[in-house]
């Protein structure tokens, strides 16, 4: 077993096909066969064996993705280092994995590789052509592919080791639920750096299909979807908050030959799901899950709007109950902890007992999301539990706060965080972007909040233009209060 198997069983099949579409140039499945078997013969030479853990430092995306799949079909482990990453958080990542191979492009400087790692220049070994057949090594059930680094909003790393069985019950998943078959063009806005990347081009490589996998300009996006070559996009809110940026005032869609936009990775408001379906795609989707668990719910271009706060029915293999903190059953419509289980689920996190142990209980994953169902199964996703803010006593949920400002005209996006304070332990506070044209003052959003939910529910609120989210569409606690830490310094330096 090896997910490289599905390479080449497409090689065999359909050697010609496209596989790949890049700014470092197409490649047929053939093609792309011949590039990984001489890089895993680079590779071998250079001393990486069976069961080593490598970093890939490498910016460009072909070369990324040949690498990733080199790696897997040797019998290696990925970890995955964006170029963006900070040393210290690299190298803690590299500790935490036990990695002590790293393969990179030039761009990473050799005496930046973290002290005892071997770093394997990308360059140097490319030139290696003694191997153009591709023998994927067979693996063990369990044996990880790659290690994924999932931080979430909390900012701590936790290792996900994503086995090759469960990479191929993930895939094909996505490969039932999003439609994906021999001929599927499809392009993910997440950088093939971050595992999310990765999943969607292994995906489409289950499926047979191909996949732009460079970066794309947004001209370039635009032309290859009017030009009916792109049938399938993945992105996050973030890319829409962007592309929405570009486009300003527009009278349709314009991307209305695409044939389906997935959205996933980050909570989507209402209103960015209405200026979507306005100004981007009707067909868009919106898919709940994480990377300890693969796919769980997935709400499709009628129910986007329609049910504006919902994330969708659940797969076919997914079971979610909402819960109270004890584990005991909640009923229908009222909001609890969510516990999830699917056939893709994980034993834990790598060298994390501890935090394995509070997310991983009785066969259940504890994503620590908050969420209820409505009457017709449709799931609500709320908001993180580890964002539920205790204020004098009073348990707070941010969506109940950001439901009630997004009921005021003009306000167009909110998010609500906690800020530790010594005598209320929690205080609130709201990020609002809001339409210049309608004049939204922060003392009248206050006084709703502190008339409709409570006199602690909000502290304060700073209007902003953007949103302080990272490109997965994550909102990180530090980035959070960053911008009330500049707020406040304002008003020292301007009493």
């Amino acid at each position: 077993m090896n997910i490289c198997d599905y390479l080449v069983k497409h090689i065999k099949q359909r050697p010609d096909a496209p596989a790949i579409f890049s700014t470092s140039g197409d490649l047929t499945y053939a093609e792309l066969g011949a590039r990984v078997a001489n890089l895993s013969a680079g590779l071998e030479n250079e001393g990486v064996r069976f069961g080593d853990i490598v970093g890939v430092q490498i910016n460009d995306a072909l070369n990324h993705w040949v690498a990733t799949l080199a790696i897997a079909h040797m019998g290696g482990t990925v970890v995955s280092v964006p170029r963006s990453t900070a040393d210290a958080q690299r190298d803690h990542i590299f500790r935490l994995t036990g990695c002590t191979k790293t393969l990179s492009c030039n761009e990473y400087k050799s005496h930046d590789a973290p002290a005892g790692t071997i770093d394997i220049k990308l360059s140097a070994i490319q030139t290696t052509q003694s191997k153009d057949v591709l023998f994927p090594i067979d693996v063990p059930e369990k044996h990880p592919w790659i290690f994924a680094n999932s931080s979430g909003s909390t900012g701590q790393p936790k290792i996900i080791p994503i086995s090759h069985s469960l990479e191929m019950r993930h895939t094909g998943s996505w490969k039932e639920s999003f439609g994906l078959k021999h001929g599927t063009n499809v392009h993910s806005m997440i950088s093939i750096n971050f595992f999310l990347g990765k999943r969607t081009a292994f995906a489409n490589l289950f499926a047979g299909g191909s996949s732009y996998i460079s970066n794309m300009t947004f001209s370039d996006l635009q032309s290859t979807i009017e030009a009916e070559k792109l049938h399938i996009l993945y992105a996050t809110p973030y890319h829409m908050e962007r592309i929405l940026e570009k486009i300003g005032d527009v009278d349709e869609p314009i991307f209305s030959k695409l044939e389906a936009l997935y959205l996933g990775s980050a909570t989507i408001s209402p209103d960015l799901r209405e200026r979507i379906r306005d100004k981007i795609t009707k067909n868009v989707n919106i898919y709940y899950g994480a990377n300890e668990c693969g796919l769980v719910t997935i709400s499709h271009p009628k129910d986007v709007t329609k049910n504006p706060k919902s994330i969708g029915h659940l797969f076919h293999d997914s079971r979610v109950e909402i819960v109270a903190v004890d584990g005991s059953p909640i009923p229908t419509s009222k909001p609890g902890l969510m516990r999830i289980k699917t056939s893709g689920l994980i034993d834990g996190y790598h060298g994390d007992p501890e935090t394995t142990r509070k997310a991983f209980r009785d066969g259940w994953y504890y994503p620590g999301d908050v969420g209820y169902f409505m009457p017709d199964g449709q799931l609500v996703h709320l908001g993180r539990a580890d964002n539920m803010m205790i204020v004098s006593g009073v348990n707070l949920y941010p969506a109940e706060i950001e439901g009630c400002l997004r009921e005021v005209p003009g306000v167009i996006d909110v998010a609500v965080r906690a800020l530790p304070h010594k005598l209320v332990q929690d205080l609130p506070f709201a990020l609002v972007i809001a339409d210049p044209s309608v004049g939204l003052l922060a003392k009248d959003l206050l006084q709703k909040v502190h008339k409709e939910i409570g006199k602690y529910a909000l502290y304060d609120i700073e209007f902003i233009e953007r949103m302080p989210i990272n490109e997965q569409g994550k909102l990180t606690l530090n980035a959070f209060a960053k911008v009330f830490e500049k707020k406040w310094a304002r008003m020292k330096s301007n009493p």
